[in-house]
């Protein structure tokens, strides 16, 4: 930030001569970017989007930023502050600015509006003197935008739109949805925030329908429509200079929300962990001076950070959010949320400390076996019965996750597992093999954390099924490999985590019976059915990866699609866009290059173990299945 010192009184009426834009600068030429009579011809030939590595493209819209929002979502937290411009940047009280700010021989160039909070201030840009020249150039670009940006026909939108409200916003409402909705149907809802709703809504189970880009008759597969909305996303957002900093945040927690390829569950990571430094940039986690932070904040806020404690559970990272940094309590915002947020918030809460049982840490103070409540407990404390029981499920699902990371956690460090655990752990597995009995697995939110619990389930009955030996309790163990087997199979199809984990339990457990087959030649006839039963209900994984749609079944929705104009889709895109590789060939050439056959019973018991440590980075790379290069 500049800063310009002045002698005596401050007199906004005396004119100063004005810099020159950074590229004039370097170009040695005149600079007219700042002049009105030249912005109708330099904003011809600025780029309309700018790459973050794109540093020439950055210096040239610099002079542009500030007029030209990118999205729509106004902070709605400073009643001075104009709607296009980013909302304020904070600084700590560590900053010697600052300490400048109390000085009133001290003026900032820009942020003369500032705000103290209790460890910091704000500062607010200066508003624009052309207000409504800038809202006509910020239309012009979102319609530029919008003509760029893939996207389904206008009708497919709408069904997305539905869907992800319905499914998604109960338990992460980061997004206002009464202006979202009035937006879409104003047509000034930012294209990259639409694409990025409808690649969340994408996975769930009701969207089959929906799933059109350009003028095909059929829909896509739920992984080429995903991956063709996420690459254009990526080739096309444009970097922070250009436009609304919460937007900006909106998009990328949707994108962290994505995952599939190889890179699939770094790309997710380093999406939210982008979200949480431009919301700490402008001071998100703080309550600001005179209680003046907005509900959709504070939503934005606690959904950064239960998404911030499930990534570092899910993908072996550590807690970017950290309580002592925003001084509050889950408890303390309960109410302000509806109730299945309530329960959310609640397991991120249980979450976060049984991460802390796994960090290695010289406090001997820290619980290693934290007190966690039942799901039941937490459902009543938060008053949240009412809830719908297709979400409630859900939750119920993630709740049984935490219990079996806590259970697992238990096991390291030398430390000895207690029976209780031990209890639970069993009890968690046999609730969460009741409820894919009972419940249709695709039923389950379109979260990632649906497939992680699976393979965590997973992981467990394996172990289970090599080391007990009682003849009862191995049947049982087999039994509920073959019920989680089947059912993330069928999210092999959205998650390439289950798809990997797919593929890999088929081969452990083909091992295992193989190995069993060999050590107890004369087994009984039950058992020997029983096998064989296991073995038959192991679907090939190319059979489970090649089908034309696992997402069978009615569409809850009730818009009409059987004869949808796909002309209206924006299909004026580059051709290797639309002419892109199914991405299953990814997951083809991951398992060609990994000889599977080759390894030992034991390097599936290690990859497993390894799976449940929240210590390892999740990564699903070629390096995943053997042993990490540290060399530099």
């Amino acid at each position: 930030m500049e800063l310009t010192f002045l002698v005596g009184s401050y007199d906004p009426n005396v004119k100063r001569p004005r810099r020159a834009c950074t590229t004039c600068r370097h170009k040695k030429k005149r600079c007219l970017h700042g002049s009105h009579s030249d912005t109708k011809d330099v904003e011809g030939s600025a780029p309309l989007i700018a790459l973050p590595d794109q540093a020439e493209a950055r210096d040239e819209s610099r002079h542009l930023s500030e007029s030209q929002g990118f999205g729509e979502e106004s902070t709605q937290n400073v009643a001075d502050a104009c709607e296009s411009h980013e909302p304020p940047r904070f600084a700590c009280d560590s900053n010697p600015l600052v300490a400048l700010m109390d000085d009133p021989q001290a003026r900032l160039l820009k942020g003369q509006v500032r705000k103290r909070g209790d460890v910091g201030a704000w500062l607010y840009e200066e508003q624009s003197q052309h207000p409504s020249e800038e809202a006509h150039m910020c239309q012009q670009n979102k319609q530029s935008y919008r003509d760029r940006a893939l996207l389904p026909p206008r009708a497919c939108q709408n069904g997305l739109l539905a869907i992800y409200f319905r499914r998604i916003h109960p338990v992460l409402p980061f997004l206002d949805e009464d202006e979202t909705r009035s937006q879409f149907i104003n047509g000034t809802i930012s294209p990259f925030l639409l694409q990025s709703i409808c690649l969340a809504a994408a996975k769930d189970r009701d969207a089959v329908s929906f799933l059109f880009l350009g003028p095909g008759a059929e829909p896509l597969q739920v992984k080429t429509f995903a991956q063709r909305i996420y690459k254009d996303i990526l080739r096309n957002m444009p970097g922070r200079e250009a436009g609304n900093r919460i937007t900006t945040i909106q998009i990328l927690i949707l994108l962290s929300l994505h995952e599939w390829g190889p890179n699939g569950s770094e790309d997710s990571s380093l999406s939210l962990s982008q979200a949480v430094h431009h919301a700490q940039t402008i001071g998100l986690h703080l309550r600001r001076p005179d209680g003046e932070s907005s509900m959709k904040a504070k939503s934005l806020f606690w959904c950064l950070w239960s998404l911030d404690r499930w990534n570092s559970a899910m993908n072996g990272r550590p807690v970017l959010i950290h309580d002592r940094d925003h001084g509050q309590k889950v408890t303390d915002v309960l109410s302000l949320f509806k109730p299945p947020f309530r329960i959310w918030l609640l397991l991120a809460d249980q979450l976060g400390h049984v991460i802390d049982s796994f960090r290695p840490t010289p406090d001997v103070d820290v619980d290693q076996c934290p007190d966690l409540s039942p799901f039941e407990d937490i459902v009543e404390s938060s008053m949240s019965y009412d809830t719908e029981p297709g979400i409630l499920d859900s939750l119920e699902l993630y709740h049984h996750a935490i219990i079996i990371l806590s259970t697992y956690s238990n096991e390291l460090q030398s430390r000895k597992n207690s029976r209780t655990s031990i209890i639970h752990q069993r009890q968690s597995i046999l609730s969460i093999a009741a409820l894919c009995r009972r419940k249709e697995i695709r039923d389950l939110l379109p979260l990632s954390v649906s497939a992680y619990t699976l393979s965590l389930a997973f992981s467990i009955a394996y172990r289970q099924s090599q080391t007990s030996k009682l003849p009862s309790h191995q049947l049982l163990a087999r039994e509920n490999l073959t019920i989680f087997h089947q059912r993330i199979g069928s999210l092999g199809e959205i998650w390439w985590s289950a798809a990997v984990m797919m593929r890999l339990g088929k081969h452990a457990l083909d091992s295992s019976h193989r190995r069993t087959h060999h050590e107890r030649p004369n087994t009984s006839e039950v058992n020997n059915e029983a096998a064989v039963e296991i073995a038959n209900s192991l679907l090939p994984a190319s059979e489970n990866l090649d089908m034309p749609n696992t997402f069978g079944g009615p569409v809850a929705d009730s818009l009409n699609l059987e004869n949808v104009d796909t002309t209206q889709a924006n299909i004026d895109i580059r051709d290797e866009t639309l002419s892109a590789e199914d991405p299953s060939s990814d997951l083809d050439h991951f398992f060609e290059s990994n000889d599977l056959l080759s390894l030992k019973e034991g390097s599936f018991s290690i990859y497993f173990q390894n799976f449940l440590d929240v210590n390892f980075p999740s990564h699903w790379g070629e390096h995943s299945l053997g042993t990490y290069d540290m060399s530099v």
